[in-house]
């Protein structure tokens, strides 16, 4: 039991140690993408001076970061997890598309099939669903469908031609697994829609009959759904209607138990933001056009939707110290000066932590992320006609909210979010060089989840880490039956279970924001790693 206690004391110490330095480590050039799939971190670089594009894997060093491939990946929508591969769309020489898989080495990167005539602009990888990978795919026969892929080149084809004929199914790539069901946009011939079509929410299961109109949200024309998030178990998105417009709505899987949460659109109001988790509740901003935006909160019920807060910034994130978001707390010269604030999410519950500096409308926080046991988040400007960014830490307090990298931590765009993430609890972002483009940096040192060996060496890795809705557990089959339990920062128990297979996955979406410590007891000994809660 002491050995237990010394080993959590330890990685406490090690979890909440800050930064040994605030100097940002090169990592890589050539920046074009970065993504975290898993426990991977994927980087795609393009060297102009070349013209050559390459895939890479990397455990966040220099030396550890990998040439997988050299070719042009499809679009955003790649690098999906399934059965212990990643897979991606790339690029041929004539711009069709082809399905390779990874296992984030070289000599385990292969192709799985040519999809020629589909072009790569438009395939895309959907969703993972009962160990298949479901995509988006136009063969030049049935135009853009579903397609299910088992990982092979046999297996790989055609799922259901949801439009027969030539003319496309699918339309978006708005997708979401939801109670081991997954939920898209398509579209289809109808008598009640005014145009003699529509986009409506559908489902499957994985089965053909399976494969249908979920609901008909919109009767006369397209409900479009996007957005989607799942917060306590409930499935929230975005969906349009002829009498409402964009409105957030919300389902428990049925037909009958999916509704409109609530009209809060006014003048000038549209398109609520996803939801997230926060104490049992689900917290939204709605979008405003020349209006300043909104903090709602939600219990997933109609009459339990409420405003809180108004003058907001977009973003806002749950974190162990509040809801961080930006506030509106003065104008000048026509630019609006935001302020860092936090909430503990309940009516006059907000108070000001740090008023940030500058002073023009976009100079407010964006893309939290948490590392290190404190949080990161980048301050945009647009002073002499460019974007750039800063990056600040907080930790909930005025006296340690401060800047971290000033005029040389210039992140590229306001929109590309993925040029500041976390990942092995570091930071890494990218900073824009004269000389050799877009280069990424690290602060940090990055660490894999924490480890306790035991007798038989066993082994437990989390992913993704961070984690977002859910968080993959795993193991030797040997610790199957062995319980877990989740703490905070504060060693309180927030969730607790039992290993029942290889690949634990746990539901974390209503957890805050923050680091969380994992146990795993069993008749071996005992074990210890950590995760980030996005």
């Amino acid at each position: 039991m002491k050995s237990k206690f010394l080993l959590f004391t330890a990685t406490l110490f090690l979890l909440f140690n800050f930064l040994n330095a605030q100097t940002p480590v090169f990592v890589k050039d050539n920046i074009r993408d970065l993504r975290v799939s898993g426990d991977k971190l994927f980087i795609e670089t393009y060297d102009s001076n070349d013209n050559k594009y390459g895939l890479w894997a990397s455990d966040g060093t220099a030396n550890g970061t990998v040439l997988l491939k050299e070719a042009a990946l499809a679009g955003r929508n790649n690098l999906v997890e399934c059965n212990g591969l990643y897979y991606f769309f790339v690029l041929d020489a004539d711009y069709y598309a082809e399905l390779w898989a990874t296992d984030g080495t070289a000599a385990g990167t292969f192709l799985v099939k040519e999809l020629k005539p589909s072009r790569g602009n438009t395939s895309r990888i959907m969703a993972a669903l009962n160990n298949k990978l479901y995509l988006f795919v136009n063969d030049g026969e049935h135009g853009n469908e579903l397609w299910v892929s088992d990982g092979t080149a046999n297996g790989t084809k055609l799922f259901k031609d949801i439009y027969p004929g030539s003319s496309h199914g699918l339309t978006d790539n708005y997708t979401i697994v939801y109670k081991d069901r997954m939920y898209f946009n398509a579209l289809r011939e109808t008598n009640t829609a005014k145009y003699g079509f529509d986009i409506e929410l559908w489902v499957t299961d994985g089965t053909e009959a399976g494969t249908k109109l979920f609901k008909d949200i919109n009767p006369t024309g397209s409900s479009s759904a996007r957005n989607f998030t799942i917060v306590n178990n409930k499935l929230y998105f975005n969906a349009t209607t002829d009498v409402e417009d964009t409105e957030l709505w919300v389902s428990d899987g049925s037909e009958t138990g999916t509704y409109m949460l609530k009209d809060i659109g006014q003048t000038n109001e549209y398109d609520p933001g996803a939801p997230f988790a926060y104490n049992g509740k689900a917290y939204f901003i709605s979008h405003g056009h020349w209006v300043p935006y909104k903090l709602w909160v939600t219990d997933g019920t109609t009459g339990g939707t409420s405003l809180l807060e108004e003058n907001v910034g977009y973003k806002i994130v749950a974190t162990d110290v509040g809801l961080l978001f930006s506030k509106i707390i003065s104008t000048t010269g026509g630019s609006d000066n935001y302020a860092l604030y936090k909430t503990n999410g309940e009516p006059g519950g907000a108070s000001l932590v740090k008023a940030i500096e500058g002073g023009t409308s976009s100079g407010y926080p964006v893309h939290f992320r948490a590392a290190n046991g404190k949080w990161y988040f980048a301050i945009y400007d647009n002073k002499d006609d460019y974007d750039y960014s800063n990056i600040w830490e907080t930790d909930g307090t005025s006296e340690n909210t401060k800047l971290v990298r000033g005029d040389q931590g210039n992140l590229l765009e306001e929109d590309r979010e993925y040029d500041l993430i976390s990942y092995n609890n570091a930071l890494f972002f990218v900073m824009a060089d004269e000389n050799s483009g877009s280069s990424l940096y690290r602060l940090g040192s990055p660490s894999t989840a924490i480890t306790e060996v035991g007798h038989d060496d066993f082994e437990v890795v989390l992913f993704p880490n961070p984690a977002k809705n859910q968080l993959t557990i795993k193991t030797n089959e040997k610790l199957s039956g062995s319980n877990y339990v989740i703490l905070n920062i504060t060693g309180h128990t927030v969730h607790s279970g039992k290993i029942n297979s290889n690949n634990t996955v746990l539901e974390v979406g209503d957890l805050p924001g923050g680091i969380y410590m994992v146990q795993i007891q069993s008749g071996n000994g005992g074990f210890t790693s950590r995760f980030i809660k996005e």
